[in-house]
């Protein structure tokens, strides 16, 4: 069974480093000293995903619009571990905070070929445009976006 926690915690850098490295190719993967900045960034939140007591997946994001709007930064899991619903886990754990916390809408960017586009159409992202040259290596990304309904 997956848990997941909510909250940054030095020793999970390295972790955290070792799963942008292994999901991620270099023009799309944070440098070690970017991911640091990132997880202690008091505007970011992040949630580890923790099967058999090794963090297999993470998802970090930060608040933007004095708050109303989440931005999901990076969602990862080790491709070990994919196909096996951690990744909706993880989303699922995050929208339901970010819903008490009176978020309105949570963002995100996507590869254009990344797979993980799936993922979110299922939890209810659509698209809302396309930036050109978004990656550093030139790469474009699909902008997505999710309006929670009012409770």
């Amino acid at each position: 069974m997956l848990t997941i926690t909510q909250g940054f915690k030095p020793e999970y850098v390295n972790r955290i480093h070792e799963l942008e490295n292994a999901c991620f190719s270099r023009a799309y993967r944070w440098n070690k000293h970017d991911l640091i900045a990132a997880l202690e960034d008091t505007a970011s939140n992040v949630w580890v995903g923790v099967y058999d007591n090794q963090i297999v997946g993470y998802v970090l994001v930060e608040l933007e619009d004095s708050g109303t709007t989440g931005h999901v930064v990076s969602l990862c899991v080790d491709p070990a571990y994919r196909q096996q619903g951690f990744g909706k886990l993880l989303m699922d754990e995050v929208e339901t905070f970010l819903q008490k916390e009176g978020v309105k809408k949570v963002r995100l960017e996507v590869q254009v070929d990344n797979p993980a586009q799936v993922l979110y159409f299922k939890l209810g992202y659509r698209v809302t445009g396309i930036k050109h040259r978004y990656y550093s290596n030139g790469t474009s990304a699909i902008s997505m976006v999710k309006v929670f309904k009012k409770r």
